[in-house]
């Protein structure tokens, strides 16, 4: 990432910057580490009441590589949107009676994070339209 994004200002279809980290190879053009690209900002959610977090989703597009541009999308084996987990006691504390009805009561009265995402946060592009440029796909029997 080359600019910051924080769940509390963030707002879908924002604009964002970032850069490869490394180089790469994609239908023949050569991608330097470094290489300019931007995308959007899909989703994004201030944290509020009830411990609910912030959260973010985004969507890389492009690279800018010399003249040309490639079109890039997120990895879909990463998650799409980003926001801080629970931990493992409060995890846990849902699954005790007791403990669970404490904590909703101390959740009804605090407020969740905001997630900054910026410099940083790595994520991975994959290119868009190698399955285009190829053959539909055949059952093999």
């Amino acid at each position: 990432m080359v600019d910051t994004l924080d769940s509390a200002k963030t707002y879908p279809g924002e604009r964002f910057r970032f850069k490869t980290a490394a180089a790469s190879i994609v239908r023949g053009v050569r991608i330097p580490a470094g290489t300019r690209g931007w995308g959007i900002v899909r989703y994004a959610a201030a944290a509020s009441n009830r411990a609910r977090n912030g959260a973010i989703a985004i969507e890389p597009r492009f690279l800018s590589v010399g003249a040309k541009t490639i079109q890039v999308s997120a990895d879909p084996r990463e998650p799409v949107v980003r926001s801080h987990g629970q931990t493992i006691a409060e995890k846990g504390a849902g699954y005790v009676p007791i403990l669970g009805i404490v904590r909703s009561a101390a959740n009804a009265v605090r407020n969740g994070t905001d997630i900054t995402l910026g410099p940083g946060f790595t994520f991975h592009v994959v290119p868009v339209g190698v399955l285009a440029d190829t053959a539909p796909c055949a059952v093999v029997k």
